[in-house]
């Protein structure tokens, strides 16, 4: 877990239950949609953690799984992966045709005390890499079975050998695993973020490229175009600095550049979600514990076309754009407001959270 996450844990006990929605925000059905696309939002409230999804296209459906507090949901393909982490280490599959049945959970393996995973990606039908905080290799495993492998050393990552070069998110280009690691030393920003290019079957090391920004959160992906999302440290007042920005990696000239700074945003980038079809960022600007508005971000230039989308508060919970349904689902954990959102045609929709734990992770899957 990264500095915020762990404010997040001390100053979340005030933050039960979320209210109904604010004012601004209609709260109304989406549009229909021949898509589908089935809307998965992991809530908690640091002690108890739920999974919920759509209901048709208008509310959480009442049945839920739990999972461990700290938990991360990530689509790949037609299947969802369920990522326990701090207190859990472990990682869970699920077959969303067989919901609400327990059954659902084609498996659930354990992962060693403090591993930790941020995050997933499918490789093919037999390989899949983990990516995980706590250790200082990616782990290989079976998406199948969950059956762990082997795994690539990283150490040499780290800024202190007897840590963790901290992973934290993994985008497939083609053959090519990318991987973007913070670099901490213990909970201190100590380096500029870096991101590590692997053969995704072969586990070899092809290149590495310095990130300008530092404390990688979220990346996208547009063609041979990496958008990185660096929150810099957040850990105490937040300075609006070049050290928090948006990275774009271009894959194909291995270069890296600033597409924005956090005194544009007025905020640090952290959550981050890309339209490319209207050359679109989404990008959750921190500005405080409980305060991370939406921004919309001009791709082509960097150029904010607007620092907050009224009504979002604390993307904290997650940002994915759906392509397919061109829209943008925001998991709002706004102590007053807070509730899963959905941005579509340039009107923010709200499902009112009445009785639902804070929202933590969006994923979209489409089975």
């Amino acid at each position: 877990m990264n500095a915020k996450k762990i404010i997040a844990m001390g100053l979340v006990a005030s933050a039960a239950l979320l209210s109904s929605c604010s004012d601004n925000p209609t709260k109304a059905t989406l549009s229909s949609s021949s898509s589908t696309a089935l809307v998965f939002a992991f809530t908690t409230d640091y002690k108890t953690g739920e999974l919920r999804w759509l209901s048709g296209d208008t509310i959480p459906s009442a049945n839920t799984l739990s999972f461990n507090q700290d938990t991360k949901i990530v689509a790949q393909g037609s299947a969802l992966y369920v990522l326990g982490r701090y207190g859990a280490d472990n990682l869970a599959r699920l077959d969303v045709t067989a919901l609400p049945a327990t059954s659902s959970v084609k498996y659930q393996v354990a992962l060693g005390s403090g591993a930790n995973p941020e995050d997933v990606v499918i490789v093919g039908d037999s390989v899949g890499w983990l990516a995980l905080s706590g250790r200082n290799y990616l782990l290989r495993f079976n998406p199948a079975t969950g059956a762990t492998k082997d795994s690539i050393d990283i150490t040499k990552f780290s800024v202190n050998l007897s840590s963790s070069p901290e992973p934290i998110s993994m985008k497939l280009v083609g053959d090519t695993l990318c991987v973007a690691m913070q670099r901490l030393d213990g909970w201190n920003v100590a380096k500029p973020g870096l991101l590590a290019l692997f053969n995704a079957k072969t586990g070899v090391l092809l290149d590495t490229l310095t990130l300008l920004g530092s404390n990688p959160q979220g990346m996208v992906l547009d063609g041979h175009k990496l958008y990185v999302a660096n929150e810099g440290d957040v850990s105490g007042a937040l300075v609006l600095d070049s050290t928090r920005s948006v990275d774009v990696v271009d894959l194909t000239k291995k270069t890296v550049s600033r597409l924005l700074t956090s005194a544009a945003l007025a905020g640090a980038p952290s959550n981050i979600a890309l339209d490319a079809a209207n050359g679109r960022l989404y990008v959750g600007s921190y500005q405080a514990y409980g305060s991370m508005p939406v921004a919309i971000v001009k791709e082509s230039d960097g150029t904010v076309i607007n620092k907050a989308i009224t009504g979002t508060v604390d993307a904290f919970g997650g940002l994915v754009f759906d392509a397919d349904q061109s829209k943008l689902y925001i998991g709002d954990r706004g102590i007053i407001g807070g509730g899963l959102k959905v941005w579509e045609n340039d009107s923010l929709h709200v499902f009112v959270q009445n009785s639902v734990l804070p929202m933590y992770s969006v994923a979209v899957v489409h089975p």
